[in-house]
């Protein structure tokens, strides 16, 4: 299995967060525990087929604690050449995101996730999740505005600010992957607009089709995406908290300030690191003067083939344990 280092979401929770590339039918414990060892992630985001009738035997088998986040629906639609949405109301209109739209982001965004159309299950691991998912979310819409593959746009409704949507084009599909309205403006006819935007705007890039996931529990987009003719099957998206392991043996925990990668290692050493095992460290990260918590864990892979792990993560700025 594939695994994909979620940077913004590592940026802004200081964590290593990694995603399994696309979707899975089947969970292969002992395909995945690989990448895991060879990565070292905090945390692992899984999008597994419901029809996996071993799924929970596998996830039990790696060790790790886990959670299901959400029951999601993967959608999808083939574009037909030179597809058009037929908008019926003229209230309705949309435009591209700009770098100084990003503060009208930041006053409606709340408004939306305080209002969830959908249903979440309670990460295992958070701390008061609802600020931090604010400020994630606004995050990344603002990456996206930055990114030359993906855009964000701006909903109005009889000139005022109702919503927005986003998405990353690839080489020949388009994904959606965030969208909201103002809860003021739903029940308008806005989600509807959204999605056959979004299908407009792939048949313009000439893209192929559209897909995007959905939770099983949000009607309101569930109903908007089968109005375009998208279809999917259900999916457990599901954590995997890699920090808390079965496999790991803690040899010790401290802290150090860093200096340079010599003295670094000999600190490492005189707390249990050997140096017949392997030292699995970015120092091209490390900031000269600043403090780091450390922890040196043993683990074996498959073949018996021991090896150190130190995980290093910077004492303050700390943003909490909150997963999406």
């Amino acid at each position: 299995m594939n695994l994909i280092r979620s940077e913004n979401e590592s940026q802004f929770y200081n964590l290593e967060i990694y995603r399994s590339k696309g979707y899975s039918d089947q969970l292969d414990a002992k395909s995945l525990l690989l990448p895991i060892y060879q990565l070292s992630p905090d945390v692992v985001k899984l999008k597994i087929n419901v029809t996996d009738r071993q799924l929970f035997n596998e996830l039990n088998s790696l060790g790790f604690p886990f959670s299901i986040h959400s029951l999601i629906s993967k959608n999808e639609v083939e574009i037909p050449v030179g597809y058009k949405y037929e908008n019926t109301d003229e209230k309705i209109t949309y435009r591209n995101a700009q770098k100084e739209d990003k503060q009208a982001l930041r006053e409606i965004i709340p408004k939306i996730i305080s209002k969830p159309t959908g249903f979440n299950y309670q990460p295992l691991y958070s701390f008061n999740n609802s600020a931090n998912y604010i400020e994630n979310t606004i995050f990344y819409l603002e990456s996206l505005i930055d990114n030359d593959n993906a855009d964000v746009w701006l909903t109005y409704y009889d000139g005022q600010i109702s919503g927005y949507f986003s998405g990353i084009f690839y080489e020949d599909y388009f994904e959606g992957i965030l969208y909201g309205v103002v809860p003021e403006y739903r029940n308008k006819g806005i989600s509807n607009y959204i999605y056959g935007t979004m299908k407009s705007i792939c048949a313009e890039k000439n893209k192929k089709r559209f897909i995007n996931d959905v939770q099983v529990t949000n009607h309101g987009s569930m109903k908007s995406a089968s109005k375009i003719g998208m279809q999917g099957g259900m999916y457990y998206y599901i954590h995997l908290y890699c920090f808390f392991s079965n496999h790991h043996d803690l040899i010790s925990k401290d802290s150090v300030i860093y200096k340079d990668n010599a003295s670094l290692v000999d600190q490492l050493l005189k707390h249990g690191l050997r140096m017949d095992h392997q030292l699995r460290i970015n120092t091209n990260t490390l900031v000269v003067g600043e403090r780091y918590e450390f922890e040196i864990r043993s683990f074996s892979d498959f073949n018996n083939t021991e090896a150190s792990i130190v995980k290093l993560k910077r004492e303050s700025n700390v943003k909490g344990h909150l997963f999406s």
